[in-house]
Parts: structure tokens; sequence; C-alpha cells
């Protein structure tokens, strides 16, 4: 079956949907599927880029990644011009400009069935334009799959047929993510030796709720003098963060690292006693539609403390493989934080639990059979 992707990201640069759509094309091939992608591939050089695309086993167009009405124009010329050529049975759309294009380009796409995939925040953004054409791609297209029950429930908000939508959980690459033994250069790197160790992976962005873990620390430092809160990923400019670690003093608690390899972050998953992603519904519309670094994790053995009210309910089943707290709530994340951190087999206990919940449910080659069915279906 010839199936074209669009994605609003893919590798080699950073990004969720970027990820899941790497792994979604890779276990589609893997079943016998003819696939092309179209994507715009951000926050890496160009000679990053071509490098990556021609080691790919499929053709990788990209659309570049800059923006403004002209570039749209140019992409949406290139997207149509490329399904004549190829003439796919099914599209497959996944991020905010792809489901625009379903909507923009529809009379152009006859004779092909569409399915979209719906993350989180695209469906739920502030700027009433890209809102409405979000809602309407997701109206035009055959099925929506969902990457969660929270992400479900406010794509039928939009007017989606709950008969035309599908919930299929974002997976993890069991391949990178395991227990390892040796992590000794992490902890000698940043001063972690005989450490408690709280960690957050991604971004480092008002979504991901860095600061509410922040908040958190003076409580469980109180019991747990020795905690360090690792943070990795990409920092940007968040002058609250300053303010907060300078008003509880908080500096020699915190080690923000950066982007790190793929080695590093799973040594530093397994250096870890809890995993913490403390998301929140932002201003602008958004929320974290799954939360793949709890299940990176997972498959590390960490338990994990979570808020609820968004897809990571999903990521964490409560009491079974770590904890659900209320959004904006510093005080009850460290009460499940100091919960896990003064009960070590109850620590073990819930990580094992989340290792063979991630091993069973979110293996990426069980994600992508999902996704067959439902794409099978939808023609």
């Amino acid at each position: 079956m010839r199936i074209l992707l669009l994605s609003n990201e893919y590798p080699p640069g950073p990004g969720g949907i970027g990820n899941h759509a790497y792994h979604l094309t890779k276990e589609l091939i893997a079943q016998g599927n003819e696939l092309i992608v179209c994507t715009t591939q951000n926050y890496a050089s160009v000679e990053n880029i071509n490098a990556f695309n021609k080691s790919e086993p499929y053709q990788v167009v990209s659309l570049g990644s800059s923006s403004g009405v002209s570039k749209y124009i140019s992409r949406l010329y290139i997207i149509m011009r490329l399904y004549r050529s190829f003439r796919p049975a099914v599209i497959v759309a996944t991020g905010g400009f792809s489901l625009w294009s379903i909507y923009l380009l529809k009379k152009y796409f006859k004779g092909s069935a569409i399915v979209s995939v719906a993350h989180g925040g695209e469906v739920t953004e502030s700027n009433k334009l890209r809102r409405y054409l979000t809602a309407k791609g997701l109206l035009a297209s055959d099925k929506v799959i969902c990457v969660s029950h929270y992400t479900q429930k406010k794509v039928l908000e939009r007017g989606v047929d709950k008969r035309n939508t599908a919930v299929i959980f974002n997976g993890a690459d069991v391949n990178r993510f395991f227990p390892v033994d040796e992590y000794d250069d992490i902890i000698e790197q940043y001063g972690l030796k005989n450490k408690k160790i709280l960690l957050t992976v991604g971004s480092v962005d008002p979504r991901k709720g860095h600061d509410i873990a922040l908040r958190a620390l003076p409580i469980i430092r109180q019991q747990h003098p020795d905690i360090i809160y690792l943070i990795i990923g990409k920092r940007q400019e968040w002058p609250d963060l300053e303010e907060i670690i300078a008003r509880y003093n908080l500096k020699d608690n915190i080690r923000f690292t950066g982007i790190l390899s793929n080695e590093e972050i799973v040594k530093a998953y397994n250096a870890c006693d809890v995993y913490t992603l403390p998301s929140r519904h932002t201003s602008w519309g958004d929320f974290e539609g799954f939360g793949i670094s709890v299940i990176e994790a997972a498959l590390c053995a960490k338990p994990a403390v979570v808020t609820n009210d968004c897809g990571l309910e999903d990521a964490v089943e409560d009491t079974i493989t770590g904890y659900h707290v209320p959004q904006e709530d510093p005080v009850a994340l460290a009460e499940k934080i100091i919960k896990l951190l003064d009960n070590a087999p109850l620590r073990k206990q819930l990580g094992e639990n989340a290792r063979k919940r991630a091993c069973n449910e979110f293996d990426w080659k069980l994600i992508g059979e999902k996704y067959f069915v439902e794409i099978e279906n939808a023609r």
C-alpha cells in the first residue's frame, strides 16, 4: 500500500511529533508498505538534514523550516505536486500544518483515505485561525487517531464523531531504553554520588512544569537534603526559573545538562530514583498529549509522578506505575515524590510494574500494528 505521511516535524532535529512520525514510518515500512515522508525538519543543520535523509531507506521530502504566508503556499504546492506523482492510497497527517493541509487540499486528495493523528495542543491552541483550520482538517479525515484519551476528549469537542476516532498511545523504543548498571560517568560528571535524584527530560519550557518541580524541591529537601533535580533538555529563556532558584536557594540542588546523547539519557534514566513530569495547560492552549519521556523512564524501570487532566494520565497508571497529582500543586507533587524516596521497596516495585507495562503496551512494534489496522479500516 502506498502511504504519504505529512508531518510537522521529523528527525534529525528533536521533537515529540517528529519522533512519533519517524517510528511510525519505520513500522509501516516494516509491514511492507511503500511510503514517502513530506515534512518540515527544524533545529538541525542543512548538512545533518541532508545526511539523515540520504541514510533512510525511503524518500523524505523536506518542506523547509521557514514560516510566513508565502512559505505556507509553497509548502501546499509541494504537497499537491508530490501527491499527484505518488498517488497514495492513504495520507497520514500528523501535526498542525499537516492537518491544515488536509482541509485546504481536500479536493485534490479524492480517492485517498485520510488518517489524521491528533497529539494535543494543536487541537486547543488559542490562535483562532489555527484552531479553526485544525478542526476542519480533523473533520475532513476518514479516521482521527488520538494519542491519549484526553486528546480524544478535546478532538470530540471540535465536533468529530467519536465513531471516526481511535485512541492509540505513543510508543517508545524498547531497543534504545532499558535497565543498565553502568552509569558512573553521569554520576561523576554531575556530582550525583550518594544523592537522591529526581529527573525530567524534555525541552525546558512552561508546559513541562519545571517550575512546579522547583517549588516542590524545598519541601522535598526538608526530608531529603541530598536531593538533586537533574534537568535534561534544551533550555529556553524563562526568567521565572531563575527567580525561584534564587528565592529558595536551590542552586546546589539543581543540574541543568542541556541536550544529551541517547546513551547519556539512558544512563540518566537509570541513575535517577524518581522521574517527574508536572506538565500544565498553557495560556496559549497547549497541553501534554501523552508524555513519551515517561515511557522511556518506565522502560528503564523507573516510577513517575505526573500531573492529571492531560494525556499523562494514560502514560502512568496511578498507584501502579507511579502517581498522578493535580496541576500547579507543588505540595502534592512533593508529597508523592517523598513517598517514593522514603520507600525503596515501593519505588522498586512501581518501577518494575512500569517497565512491564511499557514492554507489553508501548513497544513501537505493537503500536505500529495498531496503526496499520486503523489505516486499513479507513480505506
